[in-house]
């Protein structure tokens, strides 16, 4: 899948990310970069949360993925993964940020089918040639570096590390 460059200068490129320590200079993208524009649902979940409140999350995730709402965060974590797992076959709209460059990643085939249906969107701050040492130093400082969006609502597990209030 070819990865697309949104810079700074474009209309989708949004303000949030602009500004700060560790402002992205461009955002490299697969995916609907249209989906930029929409109110976003922030999904965070700690690796430590309780198996009950995995469950409730996964039954949420099955409830919610034939819904109008556009979920956003990184998936790293298992129950994150799972989170993701129970979406796809529905029709929500998905951004996932990775902690890399999706420039060379292998994108699963589930993801190509919903990156065809332009519902998802791949968008990441990292560039294929910046060095483990400045990934790391930059993911250190921002590890949740999606988060300076706006979300009109976070579904967040116990223990997640938020460092916004509007969430």
């Amino acid at each position: 899948m070819k990865v697309q460059l949104l810079q700074p200068t474009a209309a989708l490129y949004p303000a949030a990310l602009k500004h700060g320590n560790h402002a992205a200079t461009e955002l490299q993208t697969i995916g609907n970069q249209q989906l930029l524009t929409t109110t976003k649902t922030a999904v965070l979940c700690s690796r430590q949360c309780p198996g009950e409140v995995i469950l409730r999350l996964y039954d949420l995730a099955r409830r919610l993925r034939t819904s109008d709402l556009t979920f956003i965060g990184g998936f790293h974590t298992p129950a994150e993964r799972d989170f993701l797992h129970h979406l796809l076959p529905g029709s929500c709209r998905l951004i996932i940020c990775p902690a890399r460059s999706p420039d060379g990643m292998r994108v699963p085939a589930v993801w190509q089918k919903a990156i065809s249906a332009e519902r998802m969107l791949l968008l990441s701050p990292f560039r294929l040639n910046r060095s483990a040492a400045n990934r790391q130093g930059w993911l250190n400082a921002e590890t949740n570096w999606w988060l300076r969006w706006p979300a009109k609502s976070c579904c967040c597990t116990p223990r997640p590390t938020v460092t916004r209030s509007s969430c």
